[in-house]
């Protein structure tokens, strides 16, 4: 069982496994009162690696280089989030630390550019490289023992292609791994990789542990019986337009608003396919000439109904669209 220490204010908390890691949380706003707190609960013991989490209200260069001067000796490697999860539970603007110990465990990191196509195809022969240097220059079975680490850019959009690569170049070895964020806000996010701060990248970490360990997952969704499928879509850019054949906004928050919200939705969902639909008529008639004519001709040609029927002219004269 992990053995956990916390302080008076609640503000920090760490944990202690059987296997010498060390996780470390701290809810602090400021920068340098979060990692003091870290170094008072880590500071006597030997790490080969910390990997942090942390909240884009820290400054990456800021925390990187207050991490370096409380472990000087220690690789520091991490991302920031859209939230952090450690032994005080679910916070958001702080901080979590995972120290693994100088025993019973080897990690091995490189960093992937994911800033063009080729970066995103090397990430096989990094992947397959690291694994040869884990198995200490054989490329064999060294899966029970060993298990892979990614942490991605959040804002590449290169997450299925890379984990694709990765998983080619590990073969059986485990992957696990997630985004870096940013909040909710989608503009920023940082990687830290051996105390240089990455950008559009990923870090790929391959761990050999000498205790066994098992790949487990869990998530804070629940299932419903309603379906939503999806039936328009920016997949290169991930934007769902459509779920249901109905606009993606309207259809998903349909069981969670109220109805007269819903009927905004719809309203201006309505007024938007007007809009479109208009626009598609305006390009198909545009090799036609549009012209006036008296009521007393229209008897002789065949009249074009307005698109919509409410707005049917009451006056002459009628309009009538002709091809030249």
């Amino acid at each position: 069982m992990p053995v956990s220490t916390t302080n008076k204010s609640m503000t920090s908390k760490s944990t202690s496994a059987a296997c010498g890691i060390r996780v470390f949380a701290s809810s602090l706003a400021s920068t340098s009162e979060s990692v003091a707190a870290a170094k008072a609960e880590l500071a006597n013991e030997r790490f080969q690696h910390i990997i942090a989490f942390f909240s884009i209200e820290h400054d990456p260069e800021l925390l990187v280089g207050a991490l370096q001067s409380a472990f000087p000796e220690v690789p520091v490697s991490g991302c920031s989030t859209a939230g952090e999860v450690g032994p005080l539970g679910m916070m958001q603007g702080g901080l979590v630390l995972i120290a693994f110990p100088e025993t019973g465990f080897r990690v091995l990191s490189e960093v992937i550019s994911v800033a063009d196509e080729p970066g995103v195809k090397r990430a096989t022969d990094i992947a397959r490289r690291l694994k040869v240097q884990i198995g200490d220059g054989h490329n064999g079975a060294v899966t029970g023992n060993t298990f892979a680490l990614m942490l991605v850019d959040g804002l590449s959009n290169k997450e299925e292609a890379l984990t694709a690569a990765v998983h080619w170049g590990l073969g059986d070895i485990e992957l696990i791994g997630g985004s870096a964020g940013d909040g909710l806000a989608f503009r920023r996010t940082a990687l830290v990789h051996n105390g240089s701060i990455a950008q559009a990248s990923a870090l790929l970490f391959v761990i050999e542990s000498a205790f066994p360990f098992r790949i487990f997952k869990t998530q804070n969704f629940e299932p419903t019986p309603i379906k939503l499928v999806v039936t328009a879509a920016d997949t290169e850019n991930r934007i769902v337009y459509e779920l249901n054949a109905e606009p993606a906004a309207r259809e998903y928050t349909r069981p969670c608003v109220p109805s007269a919200a819903v009927l905004r939705i719809e309203c201006r969902t309505r007024r938007a396919r007007i809009r479109r639909r208009n626009r598609a008529l305006a390009q198909r008639t545009r090799p036609f000439q549009l012209r006036l004519l008296s009521a007393r001709r229209q008897s002789r040609r065949r009249l074009l109904l307005p698109f919509h029927p409410q707005h049917e002219p009451r006056r002459k004269p009628v309009l009538l669209l002709r091809h030249r």
